[in-house]
């Protein structure tokens, strides 16, 4: 096998905004406290190749991807093999949003161009330079061995939905401790390493896939604060501990309800620094048992499936027709017309999913499996509960199983389980889970066929 590797910066430059996802606000970075990166690795073998694409920022929409799977095919790569991971930092930037956020609610039209131009800046500048580090991890391609373990680690990831003594399910920051029961459902406590050694019999290069949400520095994000919260913090111990001619490239998983905030201990500060370390030192313990070999069979696959657009009648559905009919165009909060109204954005995205669901019969989901010797690496869009990213690797064929969440905003948002769908709560709203209840079920049980495909 050969293996080639590169990182480059991908910090905003002054002056550059992105926006606040839920309101359309623009957002003035004025404070990094670390930079932001993305990391690539090619690997290839007898011939195949392989791309994976970590990039310290909240999204990368479908286009991005698109852009960067056609840059792939240029270097002989192909388009399913190639890997555009967004670690979801709500403490930076995305790419591709928003510009088609609201189909349906597009108007005036040079309000629209004026609200995403920032966007576009921030955008461009980081696509050109991660084109460029694809090109240059090709280049440095060189002979390489892999191997992979995995370790487990519970003191830093907790579930973020907490069942109160009324029934109710809230996030455990924005409530009363005293009305705590439960929390709903587990976290996935596995942390991953997939190591490639250079010549050197040093780690070339480190997959890293472990699930939580980098909130640590969330809801702090209005003071324009840029940070990679844990995954920078991650990275940048196993540098310490590795040295720098190792990269490091964190992949989260299905982290849609599980969060880096204790709801148990009142005294509990968050720290991505500490989380960072506390993760380096489990996965260098699991580096520890890795065993390498130069024979590594490279293979990949995608499937997409239709699943249908979630159309549900309410109340709260009646309520947005009408505001809308009221207030056709957006409402702005401020003086200078960069931040729309919440209240404007709230029925607008109600009522945007109710006409997707009558428009589009189906949302095409794709379920994309990258094979490493026996390891498979599922890559699932949205936000998908944890216990979504478990039931793959129970199902799943492969020695190991490392799912990977890729955050598409706005599509197709959170994934809940059906149980939760039930209980209610912030992530189960026609808003925030636009596809069909049963879009759980259907995603699990293609990736796990999918993998059966690359693995029989």
């Amino acid at each position: 096998m050969n293996a080639g590797t590169t990182h480059v910066d991908i910090t905003p430059l002054a002056g550059m905004h992105t926006f606040e996802k839920n309101s359309l606000t623009q957002l003035h970075w004025r404070t990094a406290i670390d930079p932001l990166y993305a990391k690539v690795l090619v690997l290839e073998s007898d011939g195949v190749k392989a791309c994976i694409i970590s990039a310290d920022i909240n999204a990368i929409d479908n286009r991005c991807r698109d852009e960067f799977r056609a840059a792939a095919s240029k270097l002989g790569i192909a388009p399913e093999a190639t890997i555009c991971h967004a670690l979801q930092n709500h403490s930076c930037p995305q790419m591709g949003y928003p510009r088609d956020f609201l189909k349906c609610h597009r108007e005036p039209a040079d309000l629209w161009e004026k609200l995403t131009e920032g966007d576009t800046a921030y955008r461009e500048f980081a696509m050109s330079r991660i084109i460029d580090a694809m090109a240059q991890a090709n280049a440095n391609l060189a002979p390489a061995s892999l191997g992979a373990a995995s370790g487990v680690e519970g003191r830093v990831a907790w579930n973020r939905r907490m069942v109160t003594k009324s029934g109710e399910v809230q996030m455990p920051l924005f409530m009363d401790p005293k009305l705590a029961r439960h929390l709903e459902a587990p976290i996935d406590p596995e942390l991953g390493v997939v190591s490639i050694q250079g010549e050197s019999l040093a780690p070339l290069a480190l997959l890293v896939n472990y699930t939580c949400h980098p909130v640590n520095l969330h809801p702090y994000r209005m003071e324009h604060i840029i940070s990679a919260d844990w995954p920078g913090a991650l990275s940048r111990e196993l540098k310490t501990i590795y040295g720098d001619a190792c990269t490091p490239l964190v992949l989260n998983g299905a982290c849609g309800d599980v969060n880096p905030w204790d709801p148990w201990d009142p005294d509990f500060v968050r720290d991505h620094l500490r989380m960072g370390r506390i993760l380096a030192r489990t996965a260098e313990l699991t580096i520890d048992e890795i065993t390498y070999t130069p024979d590594v069979a490279i293979d990949y696959c995608t499937r997409v499936i239709d699943i249908p657009w979630r159309s549900e009648p309410g109340a709260d559905l009646d309520a947005a027709l009408a505001y809308m009919e009221q207030h056709p165009e957006p409402i702005f909060s401020d003086e200078r017309k960069v931040a729309i109204d919440q209240e404007w954005m709230l029925h607008a995205w109600r009522v945007e999913t109710h006409e997707r669901a009558k428009q589009d019969v189906t949302y095409g989901y794709e379920i994309q499996v990258l094979r490493l010797n026996d390891v498979a690496i599922v890559c699932v869009p949205g936000e998908p509960f944890a216990e979504l990213g478990l039931a793959i690797k129970r199902g799943s064929r492969a020695g190991l199983t490392y799912v990977v969440h890729m955050p598409v905003w706005p599509d197709p948002c959170y994934i809940p389980t059906p149980d939760a769908f039930e209980n209610g709560g912030y992530e189960t709203g026609p808003r925030m889970a636009q596809l069909d209840r049963n879009a759980h079920h259907q995603i699990v049980d293609a990736a796990i066929e999918t993998i059966a495909d690359l693995f029989a």
